[in-house]
């Protein structure tokens, strides 16, 4: 109605809707208008939760799934996609609580932590003191260092023997935990733990069951390196198996010696049964010696060549020692690098956890030396494996509970490396040997490739963090299935989580 309208300057305005403006009033208006002042918010949340911006809901995810895992003995790389963990898992024990203890730490160091929160620090404190003390709990102690070979090393419940790695990592628990709570029991344990891996590397040089030279056993052979596993029979008898892996010692030993000095290490004595000489010397002389084992290499006696498995171009599994018949562990010396799937004749494939454990491992003692640009980069250069790739006409429904897909190699590496071309006369090839990206690798080696590739680094870190619906089907259920990948440990090359597979323990047979 008339009565209802006034005038608005050029325009009438009905009483209903007196804001009533023209686009050029608008326009004008918004001219004038002074931009709002916008303060950053405190720890702010991301809007998007499948498009995170920031990561504190992310970050407490990881705490909390490390935080649950540890005390039931669940290891984090035994958790079977889609399914639950099968807890506990008593032989892992050592493992569990070595790895939680190390991102602990990470939360608890002050060069590492920069604008963490302190309640989160606090909690982590805590929770690295009860790594410790459970590892602790599991340290051999009986007799001194020159009556007991095994003083020193650390063994899981239901264990038939010693794994170095085991140790190394324990050993290196230790260490973190006497420069954080400066418990004095804390740096007895990492000697001891030293004491027990410098046994473990003198077994070729002075032990009575020695690594040889020969099949027949009879010439010895020091390598420099550590034995992968030593069985609890009495006569300290290992399975002459060497691990680039194995290169988690040498760190050990490194944040051992900054702490604690340069010191003797080894048995103090020629312990019957288990040495014929006295294995004792200075824990530089010991790191100097892994060191050269995976610089240098060892021989192959079937190449007929000097090598070593942590290279771009001869890259191995492990190194198998002779004696051909090896007591008390079941393998069989071959003299030889040989591979995940096989031996040297007929592997195909190494696995990308063991070489990012030894990478990670080079880079926090060495830096970006020549070995770690190297291997680093040849990591990069792999291709994607057709035998991997999504087939034509796959559904989106197949597709997601299935792993296919191109493979990237500046994402992750795949869980499994190909190597070898076997239908190609076994030459040399560089491609993802499944169809699985590895965020155990990944995290290991986050950071080297932070420094060297930070774009792509973040890149791929989004693609772990982000949550991504399980299934689609299309049905309106679909989007109540999320997942992050790192609840996995592993994603399909497509990102997927909602695969099955069978439980996998990466390289150290355990």
């Amino acid at each position: 109605m008339r009565t209802q309208l006034r005038k608005l300057r050029d325009i009438w305005v009905c009483v209903d809707h007196p804001n009533e403006r023209r686009p050029a009033q608008l326009d004008e208006i918004n001219a004038r208008q002074r931009p709002f002042r916008i303060l950053p918010v405190p720890e702010g949340k991301p809007l998007q939760p499948l498009g995170p911006d920031v990561f504190y809901g992310q970050d407490s995810e990881v705490f909390n799934l490390i935080d649950l895992a540890r005390p039931n003995g669940a290891r984090y790389v035994q958790v079977q996609s889609g399914q639950p963990a099968a807890l506990p898992v008593s032989a892992d024990v050592i493992p569990v609580n070595s790895w939680a203890a190390f991102y602990y730490y990470s939360l608890v160091n002050p060069t590492w932590n920069v604008g963490l929160k302190n309640e989160w620090t606090t909690v982590a404190k805590a929770r690295l003191q009860t790594c410790a003390d459970t590892l602790l709990a599991l340290q051999t102690t009986s007799g001194t260092t020159a009556t007991n070979a095994f003083y020193g090393g650390f063994l899981g419940p239901s264990a038939g023997g010693y794994f170095s790695e085991d140790t190394s990592t324990a050993g290196l628990v230790m260490v973190y935990a006497y420069r954080v709570f400066a418990d004095p029991k804390y740096l007895y344990a990492a000697r001891a733990a030293a004491n027990f891996l410098r046994n473990v590397q003198a077994i070729g040089s002075c032990g009575v069951n020695f690594t040889s030279s020969d099949a027949a056993g009879t010439a010895r052979l020091y390598t420099g390196g550590i034995s992968n596993f030593v069985s609890t029979a009495s006569g300290f008898y290992s399975d002459h198996v060497f691990y680039p892996a194995s290169l988690l010692a040498l760190q050990f030993w490194n944040e051992l010696k900054a702490t604690d000095g340069d010191q003797q290490i080894g048995a103090s004595a020629a312990i019957s049964g288990a040495f014929t000489y006295v294995p004792q010397q200075l824990l530089s002389q010991s790191m100097t010696d892994l060191r050269n084992c995976f610089a240098t290499g060892i021989y192959d006696y079937i190449h007929h060549d000097t090598r070593t498995g942590l290279s771009a171009t001869t890259p191995a599994e492990f190194y198998n020692a002779f004696p051909a018949t090896k007591l008390n562990t079941g393998s069989v010396g071959t003299g030889s690098w040989e591979y995940f799937d096989g031996p040297s004749a007929t592997g195909t494939i190494v696995t990308a956890y063991n070489i990012a454990k030894a990478l990670s491992a080079l880079y926090a003692v060495d830096g970006l030396s020549t070995q770690v640009q190297a291997v680093d980069d040849w990591l990069q250069t792999f291709a994607s494996n057709a035998a991997f790739a999504t087939a034509a006409n796959t559904s989106s429904r197949d597709l997601a509970r299935a792993t296919t897909g191109t493979y990237s190699a500046s994402v992750a590496p795949s869980r499994k490396l190909l190597v070898r071309d076997s239908s190609n006369g076994y030459t040399a090839t560089a491609k993802n040997g499944d169809s699985l990206y590895d965020w155990g690798s990944f995290g290991l080696m986050a950071p080297l490739w932070s420094r060297r590739r930070a774009t792509a680094f973040n890149t791929a870190r989004d693609a772990a963090i982000t949550l991504i619906r399980r299934y689609t089907d299309g049905q309106p259920t679909d989007s109540n299935f999320l997942d992050f990948g790192f609840y996995r440990g592993r994603q399909g090359l497509s990102y997927q989580t909602a695969f099955l597979e069978t439980l996998y323990h990466g390289p150290v047979p355990q």
